[in-house]
């Protein structure tokens, strides 16, 4: 019988050091830290796909909306708001032809083009 007690028997040995002080639980941080990563790069990466989602899309606005702005702001008339807005209204856009309808249309509610040349235009597309 061995009267002195060595650290194996005291319970200090190798098999201690594995599972227990403060190393017991540091697999759970660096698995909430991991965890917290991958949730970050989501998100990171949803946001840019929910910007470029906005970059892509037909947000433009229309030529009635940008008619109104520049009545709002003072740019226009009521008078010349109210005709431009007739014209717009009056439009009928054959498919084949609606992305150069759309144009003149934008075009004359900014004002680049007078209610002459756009329908001068608008007939030389449709014809």
């Amino acid at each position: 019988m061995n009267l002195y007690m060595d650290d194996e028997m005291m319970g200090h040995g190798m098999g201690r050091a594995i599972g227990s002080g403060a190393y017991d639980y540091t697999w759970i941080l660096i698995a909430l830290l991991g965890l917290l990563l991958i949730i970050g790069i989501a998100l990171l990466i949803a946001r840019l796909f929910r910007h470029s989602d906005k970059w892509n899309s037909n947000d433009e606005e229309t030529p009635l909306d940008i008619l109104k702005k520049r009545y709002a702001k003072g740019e226009i008339d009521k008078e010349e708001f109210e005709q431009r807005k007739r014209n717009l209204n009056s439009f009928v856009e054959p498919d084949n032809n609606k992305t150069a309808l759309e144009i003149l249309e934008r075009r004359y509610a900014l004002g680049e083009i007078d209610k002459d040349e756009l329908e001068q235009k608008k007939k030389d597309l449709l014809d």
